[in-house]
Formats: C-alpha cells, structure tokens, sequence
C-alpha cells in the first residue's frame, strides 16, 4: 500500500508554490467571470439602444495623481448623469471599468438619446475628482471590447468594486442572469430565472430545489465530488 503523502508545511516552498498556482487559478476564473458578465451586459445594452435609438459616449475619469479611488464617486458621477437625461429615456445603459495605468481612472460607455451630448463644464461639475476624455463613440464594439479586456481586483484598494453597470430593462435583467450561470446548472433546471446562488450550488427558489454543484475547490484545484450533477430534494417545510 502506497503511503499517502503529507500535505505541505505551513509556510514551505512547497506551500507556497501551492497557494501561488490555487491563486492564480482562481484569479483567471475571476477575470472570465467578470468578462462574460460584461459581454452579457454590452448584448442586451446594445439591443435597448436599437429599440430606442441611442448612441454610445466613450467617457474616460481619471483621478488626481496619488488619490485612491472611493467608491461613491462613481455613483455620484452616475446619479448626475441620469438626473440630466431624466425623462428623456426611460433607461440610461451605461458600463464602467476601473482600472490602475498610472492613475487610476474610469472606462466608461453611456447610451445617450441621439442628437444629445453633456458639455464639458457638465463633466467638470460632476467629476470633481480630476481629468475628464469624452467622445461619441465610432465604434461602440471595439470600445466595450477593450473596456473588458482584463478587468481586474488585484491592483485596486481593498473593496473597491472592479466594474459595473445599470439601466436594465427587464428582459434584459433575466437575459443577463440567466447567460451567466454555469453550464452544469443550465443543463439541470428548468427555470433559470428563478435560481439563486446558495452554499455548494443553486436554489430554485419558485419550488426549494437545490441543484448542488458536481466539482469542489480544494489545494489541488477543482475535483469531481460526483460523476453526474445532483439534485438535492426541496427542504420540508417548518411546522410548529
């Protein structure tokens, strides 16, 4: 009988060799997550600006030389933005990427009403925060595509968020949710809209089913748990 092998020593070369390829798995799986959300989103945004024939600004925020980003700055950039078309759409699809080259900045893609613009006094007064770059964009698909190139936590300041996203409309809520759940739950439950993340899986949260993950992390990466997924019977009802 082969003599199973000690684990690593806390610490060890060959721990930290461990921790360093689980890390760096973990990091690529995180950046083609965040990726095919952002390729879901720019989908639908460009579907809600045929319908309602808007065109694309390309909008660059960039800090001031040393500042760290803080999170309500976006925001209150975004909530400016959308009380200044307010009633003009009934939604403003826009994305944003943070990224670190030098200063830290902003990528950004608004959806405006066509013939409408924001000036650059506008820009000035609700981005107090350094330098603004706008201009109606020529190629709406080259530009979201390099915004999502690598968008990524590791060089920003801790809890800040990578990206993000809005002026949704319904349809485009459920087309998003539902293009983004891994494939082995696509192949399991009949109705995706209805599922939510849960510990080791998924609950359908019309009916309780729990649709239980086949594969789980562990130190040499991810391994079967089971050949074929699972689905765990709905939870029994609580009775006093």
């Amino acid at each position: 009988m082969t003599k199973e092998k000690n684990p690593p020593a806390h610490g060890s070369k060959e721990f930290l060799e461990l921790v360093n390829k689980n890390e760096s798995s973990q990091k690529i799986s995180r950046i083609k997550n965040m990726q095919a959300k952002l390729r879901a989103v720019t989908k639908q945004h460009f579907r809600i600006a045929k319908e309602q024939r808007l065109s694309a600004l390309a909008l660059t925020l960039t800090l001031r030389k040393g500042e760290n980003p803080q999170g309500k700055q976006i925001s209150q950039f975004m909530d400016r933005l959308r009380k200044h078309f307010k009633g003009h759409v009934p939604v403003l699809p826009y994305t944003w990427v943070l990224e670190k080259g030098g200063q830290f900045h902003y990528h950004l893609t608004v959806w405006l009403p066509r013939g409408k613009k924001i000036s650059h006094a506008d820009l000035e007064r609700w981005w107090p925060h350094g330098f603004t770059h706008t201009e109606m964009c020529r190629d709406p698909e080259g530009w979201t595509r390099y915004m999502r190139k690598s968008p990524t936590k590791d060089d920003l300041p801790k809890g800040m968020r990578a990206y993000g996203y809005g002026g949704m409309d319904p349809d485009a809520k459920v087309a998003v949710h539902d293009q983004c759940l891994p494939q082995w739950v696509k192949k399991m439950a009949p109705f995706l809209s209805s599922l939510r993340r849960c510990p080791g899986g998924y609950i359908d949260t019309m009916n309780g089913v729990i649709y239980q993950c086949p594969v789980m992390w562990t130190s040499k990466g991810f391994v079967a748990k089971f050949s074929e997924p699972m689905r765990a019977p709905a939870p029994l009802p609580v009775t006093a």
